[in-house]
């Protein structure tokens, strides 16, 4: 088995920027597999006919994709949560979150606890629409959209709210429980994404950069 040259790493990923792969996490994906394949499938066939022969495959795949990134994402979501409840470093978040939230209820005021949690439970959204906005980086990862649509769940209880409140009223020990959980949701699907973030660039970087 011979091993791709750096060079042909590159032919590559410009192959697929060509073939309109135009994300950064799903064409790193795809290198790895098409290289792995031609390293290990002794083809007598230059790379570029090899990969002419996969673009029906490169298609497929980007299709299929975006379903399971959003399961592996809800994966990795549910996992930061439950480190919240028994990693040190996430404790203290914890701890520090629970106390807020005992603290605003002791104002017993409906419209300074609705602003709280309306503020809250949006701003982990806000800060993941804020860095697309402000980094190119962030729109050429197919990764976003999912992540986003994970953070933004919590938020949608304000559109049922007049029917919630009925079933769980702002004084009672549901709703905080509820909102505690929303922001442990929030908070972890910025972490994961950051995280995502850091790893497909460095992963990009060592892969392609000469």
């Amino acid at each position: 088995m011979e091993k791709l040259t750096k060079e042909q790493i590159q032919d590559i990923d410009g192959f697929l920027k060509r073939h309109h792969v135009k994300f950064i996490d799903v064409r790193l994906e795809l290198i790895d597999h098409l290289a792995s394949e031609y390293e290990t499938g002794n083809y007598t066939i230059k790379l570029h006919a090899f990969l002419m022969s996969k673009r029906y495959f490169i298609k497929d795949f980007m299709a299929k994709r975006q379903k399971s990134i959003h399961w592996s994402y809800q994966k990795k979501l549910w996992k930061q949560i439950a480190m919240f409840f028994y990693m040190p470093k996430y404790l203290i978040l914890t701890l520090i979150i629970g106390f807020g939230l005992y603290v605003v209820k002791a104002f017993q005021n409906e419209i300074f606890i609705l602003w709280s949690y309306i503020i809250t439970t949006i701003l982990p959204l806000g800060i993941l629409l804020y860095k697309q906005f402000r980094s190119s980086k962030f729109k050429n990862l197919q990764s976003f959209q999912p992540m986003v649509a994970l953070t933004a769940l919590p938020s949608l209880f304000l559109y049922s709210f007049p029917q919630v409140k009925i079933y769980m009223p702002i004084t009672g020990y549901g709703f905080y429980a509820y909102w505690f959980l929303a922001l442990l949701f929030g908070v972890s699907a910025v972490l994961v994404f950051n995280r995502l973030v850091i790893k497909i660039e460095d992963d990009y970087t060592k892969l392609i950069a000469s």
